[in-house]
């Protein structure tokens, strides 16, 4: 079976009913057509296609058609059926029937156990508190929430993923891990360690009556293992395999040994194992693959007695595993149950959108195109260059389970004088995930999308910070990259951690938790609709909660008497007037709410983002007053225009010519016409910064395409023509200066690179359309939104809107005192 995704043109298509996918022969393939997203016409958005490719298929083309004439006769699909009784809910198709209990965590068909031990070897039981379910004509799912409950009360949440292709008789399971608790706060400072960590001796999958076992390995492909074997990865089995990117919460690296060992008949020791099990279950073929196995170490396959265990957080000598508070494990198993059979041809063949479909589409923007190949020469340095992202992997062994996917913030080292290995995380600054996903659908090269992947996981269960029970502004937020110029420590990805030195960089914060300045959602909600990872969409959405949140607050009292004392301090709302700081933090406010927008379609979201537009900056305001030549204070202003000009994009894509969309106009104009008298490059004034180097260059872009932009939309063709020549400019100057830049492969260069290219192909494709619809409205002229500086008024609306339970709850959350009194009001 295949699976893939496409957007469509807003009004282009209604109703997939009568569609297929269709080869150049005009042969029909047995089709199915999942809605992700639809326009508020009701036209669709984002589709997700599942397809069925026969075993002798050999197509190099396929389209998808409107094909009524063919439909009901020539492509007859199959169909799930579902039954449901008081005690489980099963799925058939034909023969095939998959049943789950609803109140013990069981597939009948892989009927496996949860073992969870602590760190007193006492066993935890799993609770079921949920199971729901849902089918398509070629796949059911079926999800488990619950509790791995102790008897003394201690409790981590887990779920259960269970996802059954009935095509090709394949069952993925996904089984999660998440400490809920908050962290025990430390003067901002975010060791392992903590208090409210989960320290457990293992976790594995059981699953009993395997017999006729035989297990391969990658790294012995002429060797097949029969009998009983233990197979244990302690490490990555990388040059760099005792890096102190496994260092636990005493500061050491304990891991055995490097690579794996595997006791059998012959005892095997090696490096990289990516074992698969074949063998028979209740008589019954199968076959077991652990998803990345040797990257996710520790993990032990292991057959003793006809029981297979899986070791997902496997037993040792050596330590305890710690899960942090607020952070997640995911882990993947296939299970295969026709394993005997010949593998269909649909289980090899890779599949890509017709780059140019997605180009003229203009669903995502700035995707790019041959407009900027200049660029892109560089940005295949990430995959072809000696200092690759999948090489920057082996510099501090990115692996293991809560360190893999993550991005090697290699820039770092460069600032860095000290004797301890440098290990410095990157936290999907300035959005990576978002630049390997739009190289994969431009270049169609899966070595992009198997970074995104990687990367995807890594954010939703390590960076973002998984509670509800912290702070409100900290609540489901992205922690910061690992502090500048200094190693992780035991921060681990959390940022801050009490043996890193202080006072590293001026206004050095050395503590402190997730804040605005760093939110990046655009990539998981591109993963989302690439994928239909339905966890992508709710990431997305709870990070727009929790940068609103930081923001805006919760509506209490104590907010806003703790506003008016910062409300000097930049990077924070001022609620007394309502007005936002200009800098990147709002920028990633109005993007989130955007993003979010795109998924649920909420008109909210939107008019939102338009309220913090128009109450973060003003057409008609005096720019000199901003100092926006003071580059360190205030560089970010770019950001907020970007995501300005996505809000543009958005509004006008969906024919939104309104009074917020005029408004947003003039402003960039505005700025656009300042930048045009004003704007060099940063590094042409080196005094000015603290850190003059190549990452300011990359920085640059971001002039280049709000002034592609701003020219775009500008109905004056002398200015728009100076407009396009200083974007020219910096785009230009930013190739000649990166080309042959010997730091040009810096993750932090090559990201910002991947994240702001496009801007420049979309200008060319768009130029004379925006012109065209640019309308009479854009010539009026703006102040700013107005606001309210009566204090008295501001707090007693305040007061009327809160109570006394909330404002309890919110000091709970800062003051242990209050946490009874808080229990006691719920």
């Amino acid at each position: 079976m295949i699976t893939f995704s496409f957007p469509i043109q807003n009004g282009e298509v209604f109703d997939l009913s009568n569609y297929a996918v269709i080869d150049p022969q005009g042969q029909l393939y047995s089709s199915e057509f999942l809605p992700l997203s639809v326009w508020p016409n009701g036209s669709l958005k984002w589709v997700r296609c599942n397809f069925i490719l026969p075993q002798n298929a050999d197509i190099k083309r396929a389209f998808i058609k409107s094909a009524p004439e063919f439909h009901s006769n020539n492509c007859i699909l199959p169909k799930v059926e579902k039954r449901e009784t008081a005690q489980e809910v099963t799925f058939s198709l034909d023969n095939r029937l998959f049943s789950f209990s609803k109140t013990t965590l069981m597939c009948h068909e892989i009927p496996f156990t949860p073992f969870f031990c602590d760190s007193d070897l006492v066993h935890w039981d799993a609770v079921v508190t949920s199971l729901t379910t849902k089918q398509t004509s070629f796949i059911a799912e079926a999800e488990y929430s619950g509790k791995l409950d102790s008897s003394s009360g201690n409790f981590l949440n887990f779920v259960c993923r269970f996802f059954i292709n009935f095509i090709e008789n394949i069952v993925k399971v996904e089984f999660v891990i998440h400490n809920p608790k908050p962290m025990v706060h430390h003067q901002g400072k975010w060791d392992l360690g903590n208090e409210n960590s989960v320290l457990f001796s293992e976790l594995s999958l059981n699953l009993e009556n395997i017999t006729d076992s035989k297990l391969t390995l990658n790294d012995l492909p002429d060797k097949t293992l029969t009998g009983d074997f233990s197979l244990y990865q302690a490490s990555s089995g990388g040059d760099n395999w005792q890096s102190d990117s496994h260092v636990n919460s005493q500061n050491e690296n304990v891991l055995p040994f490097r690579g794996y060992k595997l006791n059998a008949i012959d005892s095997i020791d090696g490096l990289r194992a990516e074992p698969t099990l074949s063998a028979k279950h209740n008589a019954n073929p199968l076959a077991v693959r652990v998803e990345q196995f040797w990257q996710n170490f520790p993990k032990k396959l292991e057959l003793n007695n006809e029981r297979l265990t899986i070791g997902l957080f496997p037993k040792s000598e050596h330590g305890l595993h710690e899960l942090q508070p607020g952070e997640k494990k995911t882990h993947v198993i296939h299970f295969d149950l026709t394993p005997c059979q010949a593998a269909p041809n649909a289980k090899k063949t890779e599949i890509a959108v017709c780059q140019s479909y997605l180009i003229n589409s203009a669903v995502i923007q700035n995707l790019g195109s041959e407009h900027d190949q200049e660029l892109q020469n560089i940005i295949k340095l990430g995959l072809n260059g000696e200092d690759n992202f999948f090489a920057k992997r082996e510099v501090i062994d990115e692996y293991g389970w809560r360190n893999f996917g993550e991005l090697f913030a290699d820039h770092e080292a460069a600032e860095f004088d000290g004797n301890d290995e440098m290990i410095s995380h990157y936290n999907n600054q300035y959005d990576p995930l978002l630049g390997f996903l739009k190289q994969y659908l431009l270049t169609g090269n899966k070595q992009w999308l198997e970074l995104a992947n990687d990367l995807t996981q890594h954010v939703k269960d390590i960076d973002i910070y998984q509670t509800e029970l912290d702070k409100p502004e900290y609540n489901n937020g992205l922690f910061w990259h690992t502090d500048h110029y200094v190693p992780a420590k035991t921060s681990s990805h959390r940022t801050y951690s009490k043996l890193q030195q202080s006072d590293v960089y001026e206004d050095h914060a050395g503590g402190g938790g997730p804040g605005g300045q760093h939110c990046y959602t655009s990539g998981l909600m591109l993963h989302y609709f690439l994928t239909g990872d339905e966890t992508s969409k709710q990431s997305v959405i709870k990070l727009t909660d929790w940068i609103g949140n930081f923001y805006d607050g919760t509506g209490t009292v104590g907010e806003l008497l703790i506003s008016i004392k910062n409300k000097a301090l930049p990077g924070y709302k001022n609620k007394l007037t309502g007005q936002y700081p200009l800098d990147r933090g709002t920028g990633h406010f109005i993007v989130a709410l955007l993003d979010s927008y795109e998924l649920t379609g909420a008109q909210s979201y939107l008019d939102k983002a338009s309220l913090v537009i128009k109450n973060t900056a003003s057409p008609s305001e005096d720019l000199s007053l901003r100092e926006l030549d003071n580059i360190e204070a205030s560089w970010f202003y770019t950001v907020y225009l970007q995501a300005v000009i996505r809000y543009l994009e958005i509004k006008r894509s969906i024919g939104q010519f309104d009074e917020s969309f005029a408004y947003s106009d003039s402003l960039l104009a505005h700025f656009a016409q300042w930048m045009l008298e004003n704007e060099q490059p940063y590094l042409n004034t080196p005094e000015k910064l603290e850190y003059p180097n190549h990452t300011w260059v990359a920085q640059d872009l971001r002039k280049a395409n709000i002034l592609y932009t701003a020219s775009e939309l500008c109905m004056d063709n002398d200015v728009s023509l100076k407009l396009f020549e200083k974007a020219e400019y910096f785009y230009h100057y930013v190739h000649n200066e990166l080309k042959n830049e010997p730091t040009n492969t810096y993750t932090r260069i090559l990201v910002l690179l991947m994240q702001n290219v496009g801007a420049r192909s979309r200008y060319f494709l768009n130029k004379n359309l925006n012109k065209a619809m640019n309308i009479e409205h854009s010539k009026q002229k703006y102040l700013y939104a107005s606001s309210s500086n009566n204090h008295v008024a501001t707090f007693l609306a305040t007061l009327a809107k809160t109570s006394l339970k909330k404002e309890v709850q919110w000091l709970a959350t800062r003051n242990a005192k209050f946490k009874k009194l808080a229990e006691r009001l719920n």
